[in-house]
Protein backbone atom coordinates (compact mmCIF):
# COMPACT_ATOMS: atom_id res chain seq x y z
CA UNK A 1 0.00 0.00 0.00
CA UNK A 2 2.82 2.23 -0.23
CA UNK A 3 2.48 3.19 3.44
CA UNK A 4 -1.34 3.65 3.29
CA UNK A 5 -3.31 2.79 6.34
CA UNK A 6 -4.44 -1.05 6.07
CA UNK A 7 -8.33 -1.80 7.40
CA UNK A 8 -8.92 -5.68 7.01
CA UNK A 9 -12.33 -6.89 6.22
CA UNK A 10 -11.46 -10.05 5.37
CA UNK A 11 -13.22 -13.22 6.46
CA UNK A 12 -12.47 -16.95 6.34
CA UNK A 13 -14.57 -18.85 3.31
CA UNK A 14 -14.51 -22.48 1.28
CA UNK A 15 -15.21 -21.99 -2.46
CA UNK A 16 -12.21 -20.26 -3.44
CA UNK A 17 -11.61 -20.79 -7.25
CA UNK A 18 -9.25 -23.49 -8.52
CA UNK A 19 -5.72 -22.14 -9.28
CA UNK A 20 -3.34 -20.16 -6.72
CA UNK A 21 -5.61 -18.33 -4.87
CA UNK A 22 -3.05 -16.26 -2.95
CA UNK A 23 -0.74 -15.85 -5.70
CA UNK A 24 -3.79 -14.24 -7.25
CA UNK A 25 -4.79 -12.15 -3.90
CA UNK A 26 -0.81 -10.77 -4.11
CA UNK A 27 -1.06 -9.82 -7.80
CA UNK A 28 -4.28 -7.39 -7.20
CA UNK A 29 -2.90 -6.00 -4.22
CA UNK A 30 0.64 -5.49 -6.09
CA UNK A 31 -1.30 -3.55 -9.08
CA UNK A 32 -3.14 -2.28 -6.92
CA UNK A 33 0.00 -0.75 -5.03
CA UNK A 34 0.53 1.20 -8.31
CA UNK A 35 -2.27 3.16 -8.19
CA UNK A 36 -2.62 6.79 -6.68
CA UNK A 37 -6.10 5.97 -5.95
CA UNK A 38 -8.49 3.07 -7.11
CA UNK A 39 -9.97 -0.08 -6.44
CA UNK A 40 -8.68 -4.06 -7.28
CA UNK A 41 -11.03 -7.35 -6.84
CA UNK A 42 -11.32 -10.58 -7.63
CA UNK A 43 -14.62 -12.56 -8.55
CA UNK A 44 -13.99 -16.04 -8.63
CA UNK A 45 -11.46 -16.13 -11.22
CA UNK A 46 -11.92 -12.37 -12.76
CA UNK A 47 -9.80 -9.51 -11.63
CA UNK A 48 -11.12 -6.23 -11.90
CA UNK A 49 -8.23 -3.16 -11.79
CA UNK A 50 -9.29 0.35 -12.45
CA UNK A 51 -8.25 3.64 -11.08
CA UNK A 52 -5.67 6.30 -11.54
CA UNK A 53 -1.29 5.09 -11.85
CA UNK A 54 1.12 6.46 -9.76
CA UNK A 55 3.96 8.01 -11.30
CA UNK A 56 5.00 6.56 -15.15
CA UNK A 57 1.94 4.05 -14.47
CA UNK A 58 -0.38 3.50 -17.67
CA UNK A 59 -2.75 0.74 -18.24
CA UNK A 60 -0.24 -1.05 -20.59
CA UNK A 61 1.81 -1.10 -17.36
CA UNK A 62 -0.93 -3.04 -15.68
CA UNK A 63 -1.01 -5.24 -18.79
CA UNK A 64 2.48 -6.40 -18.79
CA UNK A 65 2.41 -7.09 -15.28
CA UNK A 66 -0.67 -9.40 -15.98
CA UNK A 67 1.04 -11.06 -18.89
CA UNK A 68 4.05 -11.80 -16.92
CA UNK A 69 2.42 -12.55 -13.35
CA UNK A 70 -0.91 -13.61 -13.63
CA UNK A 71 -1.42 -17.07 -11.81
CA UNK A 72 -2.78 -19.76 -14.29
CA UNK A 73 -6.77 -20.16 -13.67
CA UNK A 74 -7.06 -16.24 -13.61
CA UNK A 75 -8.26 -13.95 -16.17
CA UNK A 76 -8.58 -10.09 -16.10
CA UNK A 77 -12.02 -9.17 -16.56
CA UNK A 78 -11.86 -5.18 -16.20
CA UNK A 79 -8.79 -2.67 -16.83
CA UNK A 80 -9.66 0.74 -16.59
CA UNK A 81 -6.54 2.20 -15.70
CA UNK A 82 -6.17 6.36 -16.18
CA UNK A 83 -2.24 7.05 -16.34
CA UNK A 84 -0.29 8.41 -13.75
CA UNK A 85 1.82 11.63 -14.63
CA UNK A 86 5.27 10.95 -16.49
CA UNK A 87 8.47 11.64 -14.92
CA UNK A 88 10.83 13.07 -16.64
CA UNK A 89 8.53 14.83 -18.51
CA UNK A 90 9.89 14.97 -21.86
CA UNK A 91 9.59 16.11 -25.69
CA UNK A 92 12.07 15.98 -28.59
CA UNK A 93 11.77 17.26 -32.09
CA UNK A 94 14.66 16.07 -34.59
CA UNK A 95 15.47 17.73 -38.19
CA UNK A 96 16.48 15.62 -40.64
CA UNK A 97 16.84 16.10 -44.50
CA UNK A 98 12.90 17.29 -45.30
CA UNK A 99 11.79 16.17 -42.42
CA UNK A 100 11.11 17.16 -38.31
CA UNK A 101 9.85 14.27 -36.17
CA UNK A 102 8.29 15.26 -33.02
CA UNK A 103 8.51 13.28 -29.96
CA UNK A 104 7.40 13.15 -26.11
CA UNK A 105 4.51 13.99 -24.42
CA UNK A 106 2.20 17.14 -24.23
CA UNK A 107 -0.78 17.58 -21.38
CA UNK A 108 -3.48 17.83 -23.73
CA UNK A 109 -5.04 17.84 -27.80
CA UNK A 110 -4.90 21.85 -27.26
CA UNK A 111 -1.39 21.58 -26.77
CA UNK A 112 -0.19 19.03 -29.14
CA UNK A 113 -2.27 20.97 -31.68
CA UNK A 114 -0.88 24.44 -31.17
CA UNK A 115 3.00 22.86 -30.90
CA UNK A 116 2.40 20.88 -34.15
CA UNK A 117 1.00 23.89 -36.12
CA UNK A 118 3.74 26.39 -34.78
CA UNK A 119 6.34 23.77 -36.31
CA UNK A 120 4.76 23.83 -39.60
CA UNK A 121 4.56 27.69 -39.19
CA UNK A 122 8.29 27.85 -38.36
CA UNK A 123 9.59 24.73 -40.61
CA UNK A 124 9.29 26.43 -43.73
CA UNK A 125 11.70 23.80 -45.90
CA UNK A 126 10.60 20.39 -43.34
CA UNK A 127 7.21 18.46 -43.41
CA UNK A 128 6.02 17.82 -40.20
CA UNK A 129 5.42 14.46 -38.40
CA UNK A 130 3.63 14.02 -35.37
CA UNK A 131 4.65 11.16 -33.03
CA UNK A 132 3.57 13.46 -29.87
CA UNK A 133 1.31 11.21 -26.70
CA UNK A 134 -1.14 12.46 -24.81
CA UNK A 135 0.22 12.08 -21.10
CA UNK A 136 0.18 13.58 -17.23
CA UNK A 137 3.05 15.58 -15.30
CA UNK A 138 3.77 18.61 -17.69
CA UNK A 139 5.78 20.79 -15.36
CA UNK A 140 3.85 24.83 -15.24
CA UNK A 141 4.85 26.66 -18.75
CA UNK A 142 5.77 23.62 -20.81
CA UNK A 143 4.10 24.08 -23.71
CA UNK A 144 5.67 27.86 -23.59
CA UNK A 145 8.87 26.01 -23.31
CA UNK A 146 8.36 24.04 -25.89
CA UNK A 147 6.80 26.41 -28.75
CA UNK A 148 9.53 29.16 -28.33
CA UNK A 149 12.40 25.91 -28.29
CA UNK A 150 10.42 24.50 -31.54
CA UNK A 151 10.62 28.13 -32.92
CA UNK A 152 14.74 28.19 -31.96
CA UNK A 153 15.49 24.54 -34.04
CA UNK A 154 13.99 25.55 -36.92
CA UNK A 155 16.28 28.23 -37.45
CA UNK A 156 19.08 25.37 -37.92
CA UNK A 157 20.41 23.73 -41.45
CA UNK A 158 19.84 20.82 -38.96
CA UNK A 159 19.62 19.84 -35.22
CA UNK A 160 17.60 17.82 -32.52
CA UNK A 161 15.78 19.81 -29.40
CA UNK A 162 15.15 17.25 -26.04
CA UNK A 163 13.25 18.81 -23.39
CA UNK A 164 13.17 17.25 -20.31
CA UNK A 165 11.40 18.38 -17.22
CA UNK A 166 12.71 22.18 -16.84
CA UNK A 167 15.58 21.20 -18.99
CA UNK A 168 15.84 22.50 -22.85
CA UNK A 169 19.23 21.42 -24.94
CA UNK A 170 19.45 22.37 -28.34
CA UNK A 171 22.37 20.84 -30.67
CA UNK A 172 22.96 21.26 -34.36
CA UNK A 173 24.32 23.73 -37.27
CA UNK A 174 23.32 27.27 -37.74
CA UNK A 175 23.08 28.34 -41.39
CA UNK A 176 25.58 31.28 -40.90
CA UNK A 177 28.12 32.46 -38.16
CA UNK A 178 25.63 35.56 -37.03
CA UNK A 179 22.79 33.48 -36.54
CA UNK A 180 24.55 30.77 -33.99
CA UNK A 181 24.95 33.67 -31.76
CA UNK A 182 21.69 34.98 -32.32
CA UNK A 183 19.47 31.81 -32.03
CA UNK A 184 21.19 30.93 -28.53
CA UNK A 185 20.41 34.34 -26.75
CA UNK A 186 17.21 34.29 -27.97
CA UNK A 187 16.45 30.54 -27.10
CA UNK A 188 17.57 31.44 -23.25
CA UNK A 189 15.57 34.90 -23.37
CA UNK A 190 12.01 33.66 -24.57
CA UNK A 191 11.94 30.93 -22.02
CA UNK A 192 9.96 30.93 -19.01
CA UNK A 193 11.26 31.39 -16.13
CA UNK A 194 11.43 28.31 -14.34
CA UNK A 195 13.55 26.70 -17.61
CA UNK A 196 17.00 26.19 -18.31
CA UNK A 197 18.57 26.05 -21.94
CA UNK A 198 21.44 24.78 -23.32
CA UNK A 199 22.33 25.64 -26.62
CA UNK A 200 25.35 23.79 -28.21
CA UNK A 201 25.74 25.15 -31.68
CA UNK A 202 27.93 24.88 -34.41
CA UNK A 203 28.25 26.74 -38.01
CA UNK A 204 26.90 25.27 -41.61
CA UNK A 205 29.79 25.11 -43.71
CA UNK A 206 28.44 27.97 -46.62
CA UNK A 207 29.19 25.56 -49.56
CA UNK A 208 30.52 26.50 -52.79
CA UNK A 209 30.59 29.89 -54.28
CA UNK A 210 27.30 30.78 -57.24
CA UNK A 211 27.37 33.20 -60.11
CA UNK A 212 24.67 35.50 -60.73
CA UNK A 213 22.57 33.16 -62.51
CA UNK A 214 22.92 30.35 -60.41
CA UNK A 215 22.29 32.91 -57.16
CA UNK A 216 19.10 34.38 -58.20
CA UNK A 217 17.86 30.70 -59.21
CA UNK A 218 18.70 29.92 -55.39
CA UNK A 219 16.65 32.63 -53.94
CA UNK A 220 14.10 32.16 -56.18
CA UNK A 221 13.51 28.60 -55.09
CA UNK A 222 13.64 29.70 -51.14
CA UNK A 223 11.03 32.44 -52.09
CA UNK A 224 9.01 29.65 -53.62
CA UNK A 225 8.42 27.37 -50.55
CA UNK A 226 7.14 30.93 -48.24
CA UNK A 227 6.92 34.37 -48.54
CA UNK A 228 8.80 36.50 -46.10
CA UNK A 229 6.27 37.79 -43.49
CA UNK A 230 6.58 40.79 -41.39
CA UNK A 231 5.18 41.99 -38.32
CA UNK A 232 1.97 43.94 -37.49
CA UNK A 233 3.54 47.26 -37.61
CA UNK A 234 5.18 46.48 -40.51
CA UNK A 235 8.71 47.56 -39.27
CA UNK A 236 10.24 44.14 -38.39
CA UNK A 237 10.25 40.57 -40.04
CA UNK A 238 7.93 37.83 -37.83
CA UNK A 239 9.46 35.66 -36.08
CA UNK A 240 8.37 33.04 -37.83
CA UNK A 241 10.18 34.14 -41.01
CA UNK A 242 13.67 33.87 -39.29
CA UNK A 243 14.66 30.54 -40.13
CA UNK A 244 13.34 31.76 -44.09
CA UNK A 245 15.99 34.98 -43.52
CA UNK A 246 18.60 32.79 -42.33
CA UNK A 247 18.50 30.33 -45.28
CA UNK A 248 18.24 33.41 -47.41
CA UNK A 249 21.15 34.88 -45.83
CA UNK A 250 23.49 32.10 -45.94
CA UNK A 251 22.90 31.95 -49.79
CA UNK A 252 23.41 35.40 -50.71
CA UNK A 253 27.04 35.05 -48.60
CA UNK A 254 27.77 32.40 -51.27
CA UNK A 255 27.07 34.52 -54.31
CA UNK A 256 29.53 36.80 -56.42
CA UNK A 257 27.51 39.42 -57.57
CA UNK A 258 27.67 42.87 -58.53
CA UNK A 259 24.50 44.33 -56.79
CA UNK A 260 21.05 42.56 -54.99
CA UNK A 261 18.24 44.59 -55.38
CA UNK A 262 15.99 43.66 -52.17
CA UNK A 263 12.34 44.36 -54.27
CA UNK A 264 9.55 44.89 -52.12
CA UNK A 265 5.70 44.84 -53.49
CA UNK A 266 2.35 45.00 -52.14
CA UNK A 267 -1.11 44.71 -53.11
CA UNK A 268 -3.51 47.64 -54.50
CA UNK A 269 -5.45 47.49 -50.93
CA UNK A 270 -5.42 51.42 -49.43
CA UNK A 271 -3.82 54.68 -50.24
CA UNK A 272 -1.60 53.99 -52.62
CA UNK A 273 1.46 56.85 -50.71
CA UNK A 274 1.24 54.46 -47.65
CA UNK A 275 1.03 51.06 -49.96
CA UNK A 276 4.54 52.75 -50.72
CA UNK A 277 6.15 53.63 -48.01
CA UNK A 278 5.10 50.05 -46.09
CA UNK A 279 7.14 48.34 -49.77
CA UNK A 280 10.20 50.56 -48.67
CA UNK A 281 9.95 49.15 -44.93
CA UNK A 282 9.59 45.84 -45.79
CA UNK A 283 12.74 46.12 -48.37
CA UNK A 284 14.94 47.53 -45.83
CA UNK A 285 14.10 45.17 -43.26
CA UNK A 286 15.38 42.47 -45.33
CA UNK A 287 18.77 44.24 -46.44
CA UNK A 288 19.58 44.92 -42.54
CA UNK A 289 18.97 41.16 -42.09
CA UNK A 290 21.59 40.55 -44.80
CA UNK A 291 23.64 43.08 -43.91
CA UNK A 292 23.70 41.47 -40.48
CA UNK A 293 24.54 38.37 -41.78
CA UNK A 294 27.94 39.65 -43.66
CA UNK A 295 26.38 40.69 -46.23
CA UNK A 296 28.31 43.53 -48.28
CA UNK A 297 26.41 46.43 -47.79
CA UNK A 298 27.16 48.37 -50.30
CA UNK A 299 25.79 45.24 -52.88
CA UNK A 300 22.56 45.05 -51.37
CA UNK A 301 19.96 48.01 -51.86
CA UNK A 302 16.02 48.33 -50.81
CA UNK A 303 14.05 49.06 -53.11
CA UNK A 304 9.68 49.99 -52.24
CA UNK A 305 7.83 49.57 -55.67
CA UNK A 306 3.98 49.57 -53.69
CA UNK A 307 1.65 48.16 -55.98
CA UNK A 308 3.05 49.34 -59.05
CA UNK A 309 4.02 45.85 -60.43
CA UNK A 310 1.41 43.76 -59.65
CA UNK A 311 1.78 39.88 -61.04
CA UNK A 312 -2.22 38.89 -60.62
CA UNK A 313 -4.90 41.05 -60.80
CA UNK A 314 -5.77 41.75 -57.66
CA UNK A 315 -9.05 40.66 -57.77
CA UNK A 316 -9.45 38.07 -54.96
CA UNK A 317 -7.53 37.85 -51.43
CA UNK A 318 -5.65 35.02 -52.71
CA UNK A 319 -4.14 36.87 -55.67
CA UNK A 320 -3.82 39.98 -53.47
CA UNK A 321 -1.84 37.88 -51.16
CA UNK A 322 0.39 36.76 -54.14
CA UNK A 323 1.09 40.45 -55.12
CA UNK A 324 1.97 41.51 -51.49
CA UNK A 325 6.05 39.70 -52.16
CA UNK A 326 9.51 40.59 -51.48
CA UNK A 327 11.67 39.79 -54.13
CA UNK A 328 15.42 39.45 -55.44
CA UNK A 329 16.75 40.93 -58.52
CA UNK A 330 20.86 39.89 -59.25
CA UNK A 331 23.02 42.16 -61.06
Amino acid sequence: GAGAAVSDATQLGAGAPAGDFDAALAFAVGELGKLAQGRASISDGKISIEGQGRENVQATTIEADAKAHLPKGFDIARLDIVAGPVSPYVFGAERADAEVTLTGYVPDEVARQRLVESARRHFFDAAVVDRLAIAKGAPQNFTDAADHSLAALARLADGRLAISDATVALTGAARHQNARAEIGTALAESLPQSFRGDARLSTRILGSTLDAGQCGAALSQLLAKRPIKFSADDVAIAPESAPLLDAIAATALRCQIVGLEVAAHTDNAGISEVNLARSKRHAQAVVEHLVKAGVDPFKATAVGYGAERPIVPNDSDENRARNARVEFVVK
